[in-house]
């Protein structure tokens, strides 16, 4: 009895995934129809849905053809066991210990604003208060990183690479996969065409959702989004409810509606991020950083994990990132040097 349930429910999730990866496939399918591309283009998209479609159902094929239930039963159990364990564990000891690390990031339970989007209350990406991007996020990380120039430039070189510091920045790749452009994609978050269940589904931090291309190389089909282009479901999840907070009475952003491409917005949550207790060690690592390419390893290892394409545990991708430095410091001190 305990096998059957559990496959229903596997064969249930499978199956709301599929369905919220449909709603928002239709969508953009939409807007390859009042578009015009090649052929050549939509029969990549279309393929690429198709894809997707084959492996969701290869998923749950697998899932109904579970011929080791029982097994999966008995492993289940003991592993809530050793869970149920660890909990009473950690309980015993945050109470011994009330300001251990085991503390979250303290972001409050996200509560949907109800706040309708207006036109005329809308905060522009341009409307920076006569500021760029570049030169909001060097004043709020000069500020926290205390003067540390190799600190500042290490996180906002390793930014430039993911998201051309561009806060509204959708993944390359998925400009093409879904047929939007930036300001499309983050236009239909911010009115709930895309909701907010679709804008997070979304591989977490111990799952792979894509594939490998002709190149040998692993695709990501989520959707990677803002500054440190977030794609795990519990970093876009955290974005989210920031940007909740952020656009809710009493926050930064009170009297705009809410925008998540909001570039003061992603670059205070920048600076949240590393004053969490999560982050605690990397920050204090930066603030000490003696040069920049030491700033942009410490990044790269403590902070981004990505695919390290030369398998040197980061170094010589902290040296390629380190060389965006001299461009971002002249452009954001040249008004200081006037």
């Amino acid at each position: 009895m305990d096998n059957e349930r559990i496959l229903k429910k596997a064969e249930e999730a499978c199956n709301a995934r599929m369905q919220r990866k449909e709603r928002l496939y239709n969508f953009h399918e939409q807007r390859i129809a009042g578009k015009k591309y090649s052929e050549k283009r939509e029969e990549r998209i279309r393929t690429l849905y198709e894809e997707e479609r084959i492996r969701n159902m290869n998923r749950l094929r697998r899932i109904k053809e579970d011929k080791h239930g029982v097994m999966a039963v008995k492993k289940i159990k003991v592993f809530s066991a050793i869970c149920a364990l660890l909990i009473v564990i950690l309980v015993i000891f945050e109470l011994t210990f009330p300001k251990s690390q085991l503390k979250k990031s303290g972001l409050p339970v996200s509560k949907e604003l109800e706040k309708k989007f207006d036109d005329a209350n809308y905060k522009e990406y341009a409307q920076l208060k006569g500021k760029t991007e570049e030169e909001l996020l060097w004043e709020l990380l000069t500020d926290h990183f205390q003067e540390n120039k190799n600190a500042v430039l290490g996180v906002m070189c390793n930014l430039k690479a993911e998201s051309g510091l561009v806060a509204a920045n959708l993944e390359d790749y998925n400009n093409d996969f879904w047929s939007v452009e930036d300001g499309e994609y983050t236009d239909d978050v911010n009115r709930r065409r895309i909701d907010k269940k679709d804008f997070l589904e979304s591989r977490t931090n111990n799952m792979t959702n894509g594939y490998y291309n002709d190149y040998d190389m692993w695709v990501n089909i989520d959707g990677g989004y803002g500054y440190a282009q977030f794609t795990a479901y519990e970093n876009k999840d955290e974005l989210y409810r920031f940007a909740e907070q952020w656009f809710a009475p009493d926050g930064g952003g009170e009297g705009y509606a809410f925008n998540i491409g909001d570039p003061e917005m992603q670059a205070n949550y920048i600076v949240y991020l590393l004053g969490t207790d999560t982050y605690s060690d990397l920050d204090a690592k930066l603030k000490d950083s003696t040069s920049v390419v030491d700033a942009c390893y410490l990044w790269l290892k403590y902070y981004e994990k990505p695919y390290d394409a030369y398998d040197d545990d980061y170094y010589t991708l902290s040296f390629e990132r380190a060389v965006w430095a001299d461009e971002i410091e002249k452009a954001c001190t040249a008004k200081e040097e006037e």
